[in-house]
């Protein structure tokens, strides 16, 4: 058994500048967060959870034919927010500003082809963001450090999609990518 996800991956120039942003908020030591470790930073498109390991050939091959469907090349985060509200936040994440309708046509992609091989399909609206962190209990004065906060406009260069593995430790978890698809052929 293996804890399998899908994600859009994201660059190394953003990835540095993300790293910037987790130094931002652990100068604000906001109380109770774990924040995510800028190397493990992806925008998720659909979690699997644990399934048996010949199973991970069926998530392959419902994938084969996205990296001839989408091609995106830049999208941008602008501000901060928190599922599932703000009096008691559970992911502190960033927004996908432009390019939401893409994010969802790729997720909805991989839904649609992971449902042809039996697995679940998502019964919520996808909604595209990047998480930073996950509170351990909720925060009352949210709102005080957020006006603490400069809004990041970051961009993001996109062009491939992996499936990957998550192993979860004390330390927090460590993610393999199991395979990578290239984004080549534009939207029409």
């Amino acid at each position: 058994m293996k804890r399998i996800f899908i994600a859009i991956d994201i660059d190394d120039e953003f990835r540095y500048k993300i790293g910037k942003v987790v130094n931002m908020l652990n100068g604000l030591n906001l109380p109770d967060i774990r924040l995510v470790k800028p190397e493990n930073i992806h925008i998720t498109l659909k979690f699997l959870n644990t399934i048996d390991e010949e199973r991970i050939n069926d998530v392959l091959e419902a994938l084969t034919g996205i990296g001839k469907r989408f091609s995106m090349t830049k999208s941008r985060v602008t501000d901060f927010g928190v599922f599932p509200n703000m009096k008691k936040p559970h992911v502190l994440w960033l927004a996908i500003d432009n390019s939401k309708e893409q994010f969802s046509k790729i997720a909805q992609f991989v839904d649609n082809s992971l449902g042809v091989y039996g697995f679940e399909k998502d019964n919520r609206p996808f909604s595209p963001h990047i998480t930073l962190g996950r509170f351990k209990k909720p925060i009352h004065n949210l709102p005080t450090y957020f006006n603490k906060l400069d809004k990041p406009e970051i961009d993001i260069n996109i062009s491939t999609v992996s499936v990957y593995e998550s192993k979860l430790y004390q330390s927090g978890p460590i993610y393999s990518v199991i395979k990578t698809f290239h984004l080549t052929k534009k939207e029409e």
